[in-house]
């Protein structure tokens, strides 16, 4: 399987790869149009593009369990196929956790699963 990361070359994917994680975009405009590009190029090489997947990151560093099912909500909503929970990090709009521990991040993690599981 060949997956690619960040802003990537569509023209490319379209072509051979099975999957993309488009780490740079925050939920919103943004990343539905590049996820809908996608499915467009994807269609013009005679792709299904939900063969294609699709994996982005969130966080349970900030934000509310009603955040996050939002968050979730829309994700799906535009097509993404996989979640990967990071917590470990800061950057644009995923939040490190405040605990450093491995019972923190586990605790985190159940805390953030607890909330989404029945969405997924």
């Amino acid at each position: 399987m060949v997956w690619r990361a960040r802003r990537c070359d569509f023209a490319a994917l379209r072509e051979m790869g099975d999957g993309w994680m488009p780490l740079a975009y925050p939920p919103g405009e943004e990343a539905r149009t590049a996820i809908a590009t996608l499915h467009r190029y994807a269609e013009e090489a005679g792709r299904e593009p939900a063969a294609i997947g699709i994996d982005t990151r969130v966080s349970a560093g900030a934000g509310s369990e009603a955040e996050w099912r939002e968050q979730v909500r829309l994700w799906k909503s535009i097509g993404i196929t996989h979640l990967t929970l990071a917590n470990y990090y800061e950057s644009g709009h995923l939040h490190r956790i405040a605990g450093r521990s491995l019972a923190d991040h586990i605790a985190a993690m159940r805390r953030y699963w607890n909330a989404v599981a029945d969405l997924l």
